[in-house]
């Protein structure tokens, strides 16, 4: 909003003199070649306004320095730094077809989500008001300056508004600093209502004074505008498919565009009662069309305040980990697109059907799917922080987003932070691990039931020859019986009856069941075809996201007498291709129950809550703050962030016993060491607030304390009360160097660009005291400053 303010203020001060300028020059006689002498005033004129409106601006910026210093910081480092990409820049501009639905209220139907920016009106009454306003042919001569500034200033905004349709917009978005980092252009109404504000203000001054008096033709100029507004908004609402604007609003447009046309009839006779009249009107009209507004629409309180389980267990377990350890609880990250049903559901529509309009109760239940998955921004709320951009966990500056290529292809990060919308499958678990990730959410949307029995196909164990995977908790149950979920890829070749893995089933006695699964009898190829050379196994379904036409292979691994295994293990031996196993249950097969087990070559996972989504607990986290010995440090230059990114991103990157550091922060030889091993290193975290973070280290030899939060300008560390430099690790996270033995470290934060700007914030408010006793008389108040100046 600062950078419109600044726009609106350069169109408030320099619009009307340009103006006045361009009308005086057409005026002006005529040189040889035909075109007006500029007078010679009109270089100090412009120069005298353009150095009040700096100085003006320069006042302003340092009053608000405060603010604005830090944030110019902050925004060196976000996503915005070297401005948006172009579709960011014009996107949510104001189309042209909705540009008359943007300034007339909508009563009774919803404005539709992706709308919400496109809200500018000021009522029927308020249009006739600035009407009335801008007729006034009898206001003083003092006036018209600030009522032309106004009006350059409203339309100004709706001509930036229409961005992406307004040519000389995409001119500035593209070349201009300010536009190129700024989106949503549809906010330029912010200036369009500031100045309708004005403009009604000075109507409704004006009718109370009998000094706006408004004539039959301005009456019919009036109604031409409203039958050109309501004409255009309801012919556009069927060109664009939106079905129009609905019977409410153009009853609503009628009823009070006839009030409005004949309170303005008589205005000339009873201005003030018209003036009363109008002002009534104008506060009817403007609550009966916020009913349209998001905010008037709220569903039931209980749909933030009340707990969903999945919001209940992580705050349950965030106290039993905590172990003696003041930090923050370990993060989560949750995958879902939320299209899935409560299963309250029906108890949902039950307690609040009878109360809640249909449009509430949906969104009802669209906030206990949201709830379920803490997005978006709920982790705030409920103090379970998040490794997702803008969701209470991570500092989502411009290095986190470059980061996110650790989760995601590069071309599908979202430039704002996003991942839950944007995740497929679980990240690696060295990635879940460098974030302090304890807990992945997902839903049930791609899991399977098959015979009855429920596999869980979330995770996969992609296997070579050679390549095992275990499951790595299995619950306590007794079972007859293994199903397992598989398919070959790349195994088209193999014959029926090869080899493909061993499953290997420890029990709790010590005894151990061996199975062999076979191509063309327990799995098969997924994609399978003609050119396949074994037979189809039998087909549980096709449950590949994105690939229909993938075949899952389903078999049960049976014995005789009933055990409560105690481990699984799946060892690959086909001689090509891989073995993809997508899910294993244990059954009993005398009762029907069974239980569902997670098997990822991906890291090691455990169930620890179904409901509505479910809940897995990484069981190789790595703490927030974490010891990395000497040996394992990895140092890049600073300035290269994809270099350091491409060392993450290598196979053998394990975060746990290495580091990358950037040389910008202190190092001054970067160079690439060989691993360490982690062993007798611990740290502790015993105060953990905003702005002061304190830790203490045991290191059996010299390392670095990695804290993963985010390294930003104005942090400080002591270790042992002594200062120490903190290096940007693993590209965005921060590490301190210490000895081997105990100690004592504290990070606190100290921003010097806070208080550059608060002594710049004083210094202004000091010159601004003295500007206005200078201007003023102490007890006349009579002005002595220049009259240009006490007129801006």
């Amino acid at each position: 909003m600062a950078f419109i303010s600044l726009v609106g203020l350069a169109l408030y001060g320099l619009g009307p003199l340009l103006g006045r300028m361009l009308c005086r020059w057409s005026r002006r006689p005529r040189n040889g070649s035909g075109f007006p002498r500029p007078p010679r005033t009109w270089g100090r004129a412009l120069a005298w306004r353009m150095m009040l409106l700096v100085g003006v601006s320069a006042l302003g910026a340092g009053l608000a320095a405060v603010q604005l210093v830090p944030t110019a910081e902050l925004a060196r480092l976000s996503v915005r730094a070297g401005g948006l990409p172009f579709n960011e820049r014009v996107s949510f501009s104001l189309p042209p077809l909705y540009l008359a639905r943007a300034l007339l209220p909508r009563f009774f139907r919803a404005l539709p989500p992706e709308r919400i920016e496109y809200v500018a009106y000021v009522g029927l009454t308020g249009l006739a008001l600035a009407w009335v306003a801008l007729g006034n042919r009898r206001r003083p001569a003092r006036s018209l300056s600030p009522r032309l500034a106004v009006t350059i200033l409203l339309l100004g905004g709706l001509f930036l508004a229409l961005g992406l349709y307004n040519p000389l917009y995409l001119l500035l978005a593209r070349w201009v600093p300010g536009f190129a980092h700024f989106r949503v252009p549809a906010r330029w109404l912010t200036l369009y209502a500031l100045g309708m504000a004005a403009l009604v203000g000075w109507g409704l001054d004006g009718l109370f004074r009998r000094r706006a008096p408004i004539g039959r033709r301005g009456v019919i100029g009036f109604a031409g505008v409203l039958v050109l507004l309501t004409g255009w908004a309801g012919a556009a609402g069927w060109v664009d498919n939106a079905g129009g604007v609905g019977g409410p609003t153009i009853a609503g447009w009628l009823i009070g565009g006839l009030i409005v046309l004949g309170l303005l009839l008589v205005a000339g006779r009873r201005p003030r009662l018209v003036g009363l009249g109008l002002g009534g009107l104008l506060v009817v009209e403007l609550i009966t069309a916020s009913s349209a507004l998001p905010h008037s629409r709220a569903t039931a309180p209980q749909a933030f305040t009340s707990l969903r389980p999945a919001i209940a267990h992580l705050l349950v377990q965030a106290g039993q980990h905590a172990d003696g350890d003041a930090g923050p609880p370990a993060r989560f990250i949750s995958m879902s697109d939320i299209t899935f049903d409560p299963g309250d559901l029906p108890e949902i529509q039950a307690i609040y059907g009878p109360q809640l309009s249909v449009e509430a109760l949906y969104q009802y239940i669209v906030a206990a799917k949201q709830k379920e998955v803490l997005s978006p921004a709920l982790s705030l709320a409920f103090g379970i922080p998040s490794v997702d951009g803008y969701d209470g966990g991570v500092l989502p500056l411009a290095r986190y987003v470059t980061l996110q290529r650790l989760f995601l292809p590069a071309a599908e990060v979202s430039m704002d932070g996003r991942l839950r919308e944007n995740l497929t499958a679980v990240p690696a678990d060295r990635w879940l691990n460098l974030f302090n990730v304890r807990y992945v959410i997902t839903d049930k949307l791609r899991d399977a039931w098959l015979d009855d029995v429920f596999y869980d196909l979330q995770f996969r164990a992609q296997l070579a020859r050679g390549e095992q995977a275990a499951v790595a908790h299995v619950p306590p149950f007794e079972a007859t019986a293994l199903g397992l979920v598989s398919y070959l890829q790349g195994g088209a070749a193999l014959r029926d009856g090869v080899p493909v893995a061993v499953v290997e089933i420890g029990l709790a006695d010590g005894l151990t069941h061996r199975f062999t699964l076979r191509a063309g009898e327990q799995t098969a190829e997924g994609l399978y075809g003609p050119a396949v050379a074994h037979a189809p196994a039998a087909i549980g379904g096709h449950f590949w996201p994105g690939q229909p036409e993938g075949s899952d292979y389903v078999t049960r691994l049976q014995w005789q007498a009933p055990a409560s295994p105690i481990s699984v293990t799946v060892r690959a031996l086909l001689p090509e291709g891989t073995l993809i196993v997508r899910g294993v249950s244990l059954i009993d097969e005398r009762t029907g129950s069974f239980q569902s087990l997670v098997l990822s070559d991906r890291g090691r996972f455990r169930l620890v809550h179904s409901g509505d989504v479910k809940i897995y607990e990484n069981l190789d986290l790595l703490p927030r703050a974490f010891v990395v010995r000497e040996a394992g440090a990895t140092t890049v230059a600073a300035e290269d962030d994809e270099a350091a990114l491409a060392l993450m991103q290598e196979e053998a990157f394990d975060p746990a016993i290495q580091v990358v550091l950037s040389a910008e922060t202190g190092l001054d030889d970067p160079t690439a060491l060989s691993p360490g091993k982690v062993g007798g290193d611990h740290a502790r975290i015993t105060d953990y607030a905003p702005e002061r973070v304190e830790i203490e280290v045991d290191a059996g030899s010299p390392g670095y304390l990695v804290l993963t939060d985010a390294w930003y300008p104005g942090w400080q560390a002591t270790v042992d009360g002594q200062p120490t430099p903190i290096h940007r690790a693993d590209l965005f996270f921060r590490a301190v160097p210490v000895e081997a033995g105990r100690h004592r470290v504290v990070f606190t934060f100290r921003s010097s660009s806070l208080f550059a700007g608060a002594g710049i914030s004083l210094a202004s408010l000091v010159v601004w005291i003295v500007g206005m006793v200078s201007c003023f008389k102490n007890s006349a108040g009579v002005p002595r400053c220049p009259k240009r100046v006490a007129m801006l």
